[in-house]
């Protein structure tokens, strides 16, 4: 008898959807992100300020994952020129340290600013759907 590996289950939930972020998803986004980066110092987390600007700046480009009308994870994106000519760039410059005032319907970058699943969720796929739904925007 050979050994066969055995697969792995997945442990993606069928449950999870995806839409469009709203600002009435504020706070628990917000919440989500707190409990992502749990252990980081607050200033260098985005504020439910900047999360209200992004949705207003670029709605198009800030989706939510859910399960059972829960927010479990967020990407948030928007479009940017970058220079070809000098690669490097500062987040901060890039997304107008997190206003996304930077945001050019016109321009032909999209710039994934954050992308995170609450860690009770992790592992689902959450993440990858979420990525895929980032890169249909353009």
């Amino acid at each position: 008898m050979t050994d066969t590996p055995t697969r792995k289950p997945s442990r993606r939930s069928p449950a999870v959807k995806l839409r469009r972020a709203v600002l009435e998803d504020v706070p628990a986004i917000f919440a989500v992100q707190l409990a992502a980066y749990a252990g980081h110092p607050a200033s260098r987390l985005f504020t439910e300020r900047n999360f209200q600007m992004q949705i207003d700046a670029f709605p198009e480009g800030q989706a939510v994952a859910l399960i059972k009308g829960e927010i479990i994870g967020y990407a948030m994106s928007l479009i940017v020129h970058l220079d070809d000519d000098s690669p490097w760039h500062n987040y901060n410059e890039i997304t107008a340290a997190g206003s996304f005032a930077t945001h050019d319907p016109g321009a032909e970058t999209l710039y994934g600013a954050d992308m995170c699943v609450h860690p009770k969720h992790r592992g689902q796929g959450v993440a990858q759907r979420l990525y895929s739904a980032r890169m249909r925007i353009m």
